[in-house]
């Protein structure tokens, strides 16, 4: 038995001394193409196919080409050989040629190169199916942001003369990287105009947008399509545009989206015009083209359905965190930001999808609420029953598109929301309504809207003119999904690691009231990374703190000044500070930048 032990053993050894000391020494029967490529002929990258009984690769050139002699550049697998060699010319005129590689131990595999026409789906010529559409979104990241669709033409009416406008391109070539190359015409139509940009500013003073609309070449030009990023990049002399990535409509090619970015967020905001607002924060534009001769493609939404269960419940107490209003300001709300709007005896019919039963609005801590027919908004019956109807959308079932709510007072009158039903999980609800002239007073009504928050209890910031009461004490920390430490460029955007902080939590303890200032203790907890990023001077850390009321916004958000009085002694005071109903911002400038600790109650 020893000797069989031994003997293995020694065979054993006498293996693991022949092999290689390094594994690529080892002779590899790999013997495939790996890449293929014929600058200035072929367009995009091969489709290299491997099977067990073929080994094929598909290239694609542009038609007309002279094929006789072309050299295409080939990687194979390590070690191995291919015959004809990498950069011989070989001839293409059949759309086919064979090759032969062979592997570092010796074995053969023949592998076959079809050749396909390329034929480019933007080729020829295309009108407008839709007028030019703006996509915006205000606020973003932001709890009150809102964003939308619409005609261009809304915001800058030079942008009708598009409508009856052409496009056309036609391919000559392709480049040394693979991209499709050649001429085209955006055309101005029957109407011989182009498209203008002129409108007026936020101050009504004449404003030329062409900068950030404008981007759409017109009359000749030179084109270059991008296949790495699928864009395409527009040439006239000197000026060159970017397009975003092409937006086909589906896989007949027979319309697509052409988009541009318009970055017009340097112009600022605009509190009084909302056609300004929503071009300064545009997100993109875009030319909705579809091909000569054919018709938008047809999309049967699906109809929504009504769910076997309500999706939410609201039986309890809402307090309000916001009223906002659109294109004014805050219309003297103090007086219902206390107030609380409390649902009971519900049930869900799962035939109709409506969700019904009783409520009350209650005029909260200050007593007062708002009497509608001198006010310009919509305010809700004091009590009386509620009909929610909860369809749901088919392709998102969280989307609360397809709701709509009504409330019937016991005094007899009704209320519709007539815009939109937002908000987010159990706890959050957002009645919208739209504005127009108010068909029972005579008044035109701004478009508004509630924020309701499940238990919240709301204060009248108006009450209290020296300030705020303590709306401080308690944990906060990340606000959201944003950064805990952040700067605004166009967004919210984190800055350069302090993702680090995102998990830390802020408490704010032993506050005392003291007219419009609080006083208090801060501790900063580092949270389960146990970092803390180093923000220089105005790091936020254990010690106390003073707040000093400043004054209230337009939309009753709470301005002041936040004072830290470090452990070692330090006396740090930061430029300004900001709460938006729990948004709370802290602000101080570094490294050129409004930089600001973003924090919400926990």
């Amino acid at each position: 038995m020893k000797v069989f032990n031994l003997s293995y053993i020694f065979a054993l050894l006498l293996l693991l001394g022949c092999m290689p000391e390094d594994p690529r020494d080892l002779v590899s029967n790999e013997r495939a193409i790996e890449s293929f490529f014929i600058p200035g002929y072929q367009v995009g990258p091969a489709e290299i196919d491997r099977k067990t009984t073929r080994s094929e690769v598909y290239i694609y050139l542009v038609e007309g080409m002279d094929l006789s002699a072309v050299s295409p550049k080939i990687e194979v697998s390590r070690g191995s050989t291919i015959i004809p060699a990498s950069e011989r010319p070989v001839d293409l005129t059949n759309k086919k040629t064979t090759y032969t590689v062979t592997s570092a131990s010796g074995e053969n595999r023949e592998w076959t190169v079809f050749a396909r026409t390329f034929s480019n789906a933007i080729d020829g010529k295309w009108f407008l199916s839709n007028p030019v559409q703006l996509f915006y979104h205000i606020g973003e990241g932001e709890s009150w942001g809102w964003s939308g669709q619409k005609n261009l033409e809304w915001s800058i009416p030079g942008f009708e003369y598009a409508n009856d406008n052409s496009l056309t391109f036609k391919t000559l070539g392709v480049d040394e990287k693979g991209n499709v190359f050649g001429e085209g015409r955006y055309d101005e139509g029957a109407d011989g105009q182009f498209e203008t940009f002129e409108r007026g500013d936020c101050d009504d003073n004449p404003f030329d947008y062409a900068p950030y609309y404008g981007h759409m070449v017109q009359g000749d030009f030179e084109w270059v399509h991008d296949l790495s990023d699928d864009v395409i990049i527009f040439t006239q002399g000197d000026h060159v545009v970017r397009t975003m990535p092409l937006e086909w409509s589906d896989d007949s090619k027979i319309a697509f989206n052409l988009a541009f970015s318009p970055e017009a967020y340097d112009l600022g905001w605009c509190a009084a015009v909302n056609d300004v607002l929503e071009l300064n924060f545009g997100k993109r534009y875009f030319y909705p083209f579809i091909k000569e001769g054919e018709n938008p493609p047809v999309v049967d939404p699906e109809e929504p359905t009504i769910p076997a269960t309500s999706p939410i419940s609201l039986n309890g107490d809402w307090g309000i965190t916001d009223i906002g209003f659109w294109p004014s300001a805050s219309n003297d709300i103090c007086a219902d930001l206390d107030n609380i709007l409390k649902f009971s005896n519900e049930s869900y019919d799962a035939v109709s999808g409506i969700l019904a039963g009783d409520f009350v609005y209650d005029a909260g801590e200050d007593g007062v609420l708002t009497d509608v027919s001198q006010d310009a908004w919509r305010v809700f019956p004091e009590r009386g029953t509620f009909e929610l109807k909860v369809l749901e959308d088919p392709e998102d079932a969280t989307s609360r598109k397809h709701w709509a709510m009504t409330f019937h007072g016991n005094d007899g009158s009704s209320l519709e929301v007539d815009g939109a039903i937002e908000g987010e999980g159990a706890d959050d609800l957002v009645f919208k309504f739209n504005g127009g002239k108010d068909l029972s007073t005579g008044n035109e009504v701004d478009a508004h809207w509630y924020k309701f928050q499940r238990n919240h209890v709301g204060k009248n910031p108006c009450n209290d003119d020296s300030g705020f009461g303590d709306f401080i004490s308690g944990n906060w920390g990340r606000y959201g999904g944003t950064a805990v430490l952040s700067y605004y460029d166009g967004d919210h955007k984190q800055y350069p690691g302090a993702e680090i902080d995102n998990d830390n939590t802020y408490t704010f303890s032993n506050v005392v009231e003291d007219g419009k200032y609080l006083r208090g203790d801060i501790t900063v907890d580092a949270g389960a990374d146990g970092q803390i990023f180093d923000a220089g001077t105005h790091t936020l850390r254990n010690g106390t703190f003073t707040f000093e009321a400043d004054r209230l916004g337009e939309w009753g958000e709470q301005y002041g000044f936040f004072t830290l009085h470090t452990a070692d002694g330090q006396t740090v005071q930061y430029k300004n500070t900001a709460n938006w109903f729990g948004d709370f911002q802290i602000k101080f400038d570094k490294d050129g930048k409004e930089i600001y600790y973003r924090i919400g109650k926990q």
